[in-house]
């Protein structure tokens, strides 16, 4: 990580004598031997970029007359070179006459170009979070407090609004800019919002609560947010009156918008060496600590320590955590070689300070050393949790059985899509594909086949309507072989393509409809067999009845005894055999007619069995017991 280029500088208003440290001139280009001991005049203006000199010469002229003791600004410098950097000047009025007429300025001028394009990791995320706010219902404006000649604040004045506020009114954020409070939200005198934001003002502490707005044709709750900064009051708010109606019983949710705040100032400590006596009074005693003869207001926010309870004190007494941490070492360093050292290193002591700082450390006269560094804890945590996030994606794109790729589209100047380059390809495809260097390449360079199977013309149809497209295709081309169930939808400008390989699943299907027909053939045999079978057997059985009846209707009188009973029970036994032909047929067609269940007597079902095994049963000498 590249951290901060910065330079100090003083400027003595009534004689005009501007002094220049090195990081000044170094940051602007010049060689040692090209500088001087004061600076021309304007010789600073004539560096500032041309498209930004009007505003800067403007609020250093309301600086200087505003009163201020403090102003930080932005512009651009062009280097000796031509090269064009991005500053942060600092200014801080330390000496003023007694009409209020400023008589010295010190200030620091920060490089903060590369700042400004590391951004690259995290402004996808930044912009995200920008449209999500666009495009929710919170307000955000900023307010800067009214005063009467005794300085108590009567009112306050818009100086920015965002459309959701203006909207309420049925403006634009523009007609809002530079009105009353009072004048555009009437009922605020009234219903405590105004005290709300002078008790704020006064206490500068922030404060969050839920408000219910009635008047100015608004009736309404909202989630409001007021924090001072920068001298005015920073209020964002959201309407949150739905919740209210329906989940008053609930807990108040996390809110869906953070404050984008603007990147504070950063620790600024000049320390003076602390040397043990030296057996030589030619050579330098050792360093063995830091006196920190300067700090500035910033320190608190990056330790949490003020800066009136470390000026004064020993480095390793209020920070002992720099020794071990490795930081004194590199001052140390910085103090005898008079090289300047950027890093980024983890802080932490015995006093439960624990953080990531950037670090600049340039030294400046003899045993001198001045430190410019900030809290980058929050970047870094970030960064861990966004590699994290990452590799715990990829780690489940890996373990996945289903293929995954993501494809963007490539585009002629026409706009119209001629091809698509695998932005990301996972395990699964890779071994399905039999290549693991996709990324980055091509897609119909690698499978040209995709064009006659219509894939190419898929892809190309669901980037330009958004609509995702579900399909099971074979796929038989460059080493592939199988059939897959896919799914195509819209990613970004281009498509996420995943699929299954259902192969053995389609050989099962097509094994399992060879046999459906295989069965089909046999219950049509068995029919027929069935048909022919009972045709064949009744023929017999007809005969059997027809003489058992003429038995019956001519010789009855002849038959006695068990000659009627046997022939009784011959006619029965035919008849039962006959219906056991008919449902042997019936049972053979089972499966081409519905179904039909009805009631049966089952003592009759038994006494019929048991007749039909009487023999059997006689010659097994068997009982039956039901």
């Amino acid at each position: 990580e590249k951290l901060l280029v910065q330079g100090s500088w003083s400027w003595r208003v009534a004689d005009g004598y501007v002094y220049w440290s090195a990081g000044m001139w170094a940051m602007l280009g010049y060689e040692p031997h090209e500088r001087t001991e004061t600076v021309p005049d304007n010789f600073y203006i004539k560096h500032i970029h041309p498209d930004d000199v009007p505003e800067a010469e403007a609020s250093w002229t309301d600086y200087l007359t505003s009163g201020q003791s403090r102003r930080a600004v932005e512009h651009r410098l062009v280097r000796r070179d031509g090269k064009v950097i991005t500053v942060v000047r600092q200014s801080r009025l330390i000496e003023q006459d007694t009409d209020g007429k400023p008589l010295q300025i010190v200030g620091v001028t920060a490089d903060v170009t590369e700042r400004r394009r590391s951004q690259g990791d995290l402004q996808r995320q930044a912009d995200l979070l920008r449209n999500i706010l666009d495009n929710s219902q919170t307000g955000i404006y900023r307010l800067r407090p009214v005063c009467d000649p005794q300085g108590g604040v009567v009112n306050f004045r818009f100086t920015q609004a965002n459309k959701t506020l203006a909207g309420l009114l049925g403006c634009q954020p523009s007609d809002l800019e530079g009105t009353l409070l009072t004048e555009r939200f009437a009922a605020t005198a009234t219903n405590g919002l105004l005290d709300l934001y002078r008790d704020i003002w006064q206490t500068g502490r922030n404060q969050r609560v839920e408000f219910y707005y009635e008047g100015d044709g608004i009736n309404a709750w909202y989630d409001v947010m007021v924090r001072p900064y920068d001298g005015e009051l920073l209020v964002t708010f959201l309407d949150i009156s739905r919740r209210k109606q329906y989940e008053q019983a609930m807990e108040r949710q996390t809110d869906n918008y953070r404050s984008i705040l603007d990147a504070s100032l950063n620790a600024i400590v000049s320390m003076r060496a602390i040397r043990q006596p030296a057996s030589d009074s030619d050579v330098p005693g050792s360093v063995v600590d830091f006196m920190m003869e300067t700090v500035n207001h910033a320190m608190f926010a990056m330790t949490g320590r003020h800066a009136e309870q470390v000026q004064g004190t020993t480095l390793l007494t209020s920070f002992p955590g720099n020794l071990e941490s490795g930081f004194f070492d590199v001052y140390v360093r910085v103090v005898e070689t008079g090289r300047s050292e950027r890093f980024t290193q983890y802080y932490q002591d015995t006093n439960g300070l624990r953080a990531w700082y950037e670090v600049q450390a340039v030294r400046q006269g003899a045993d001198t050393v001045v430190l410019t560094f900030q809290d980058v804890s929050e970047l870094k945590n970030y960064q861990a949790e966004l590699e994290g996030q990452a590799n715990l994606l990829r780690a489940v794109l890996d373990n996945s059985a289903t293929g995954i790729v993501l494809y963007k589209a490539i585009r002629d100047n026409n706009r119209r899509i001629t091809d698509f380059t695998h932005e990301l390809s996972n395990s699964t495809n890779n071994q399905v594909t039999g290549r693991n260097d996709l990324e980055g390449t091509h897609w119909l360079k690698h499978y040209p086949e995709n064009i006659r199977n219509g894939l190419f013309d898929t892809f190309v149809r669901v980037t330009e309507t958004g609509q995702s497209e579900r399909l099971t295709f074979p796929f038989r081309a460059h080493g592939i072989e199988g059939w897959f169930e896919a799914l195509s939808v819209k990613q970004g400008d281009g498509v996420l393509f995943t699929y299954l390989d259902i192969s053995e699943l389609k050989a099962y299907q097509q094994e399992l409809e060879q046999a459906n027909l295989e069965l089909r053939r046999s219950n049509e045999e068995l029919e027929r067999f069935a048909y022919v079978a009972s045709h064949d057997l009744s023929e017999p059985l007809r005969k059997i009845n027809t003489f058992a009846k003429m038995l019956t209707d001519r010789h009855a009188a002849e038959l006695a005894g068990d000659g009627q009973l046997f022939l009784e029970r011959m006619t029965a036994a035919a008849r039962r055999m006959q219906l056991l032909i008919q449902s042997l047929l019936d049972f053979s067609r089972i499966g081409r007619k519905e179904t039909t269940f009805v009631a049966v007597d089952l003592d009759a079902v038994v006494a019929d069995v048991v007749s039909d095994l009487e023999v059997a049963i006689a010659n097994r000498k068997a009982a039956v017991q039901v």
